[in-house]
């Protein structure tokens, strides 16, 4: 990895950590509660794509929270560019993130596999 590589994700997580103050600081406590999964930066800075834990929610409460973020996108970028001392900020694009979700699945069925087995060696 190189020197433009790491600084590239040097901020990307200052950025994530930034973002994710940002959105608790927001009076909506549907928004503020969220959770930041990752923030990716495109190589300019020019975009960034807020990842959220969307696994707890309806498809219509994820737009709902997706659209309400992109009204309060303008206070976060400025919340973030206040944080780091930054000058510019990237424009942010906000994903409800469901491998939580998909992780949680995965991880119930492997344990409803393993009850099987389990039972299938009791008898």
């Amino acid at each position: 990895m190189n020197q433009h590589e790491i600084q590239e994700q040097r901020f990307s997580h200052q950025f994530k950590e930034a973002v994710a103050d940002a959105i608790s600081s927001l009076n909506d406590k549907t928004v503020s509660t969220l959770t930041v999964v990752e923030v990716k930066v495109s190589r300019g800075k020019s975009d960034a794509t807020v990842y959220l834990d969307g696994a707890d929610f309806t498809k219509e409460e994820k737009e709902q929270r997706v659209a309400r973020l992109k009204k309060a996108s303008g206070y976060i970028a400025k919340h973030a560019l206040a944080t780091l001392g930054k000058f510019r900020a990237p424009n942010l694009k906000f994903v409800m993130d469901d491998s939580t979700e998909a992780l949680s699945k995965m991880d119930e069925l492997f344990k409803r596999i393993e009850n099987e087995r389990r039972n299938k060696k009791q008898d």
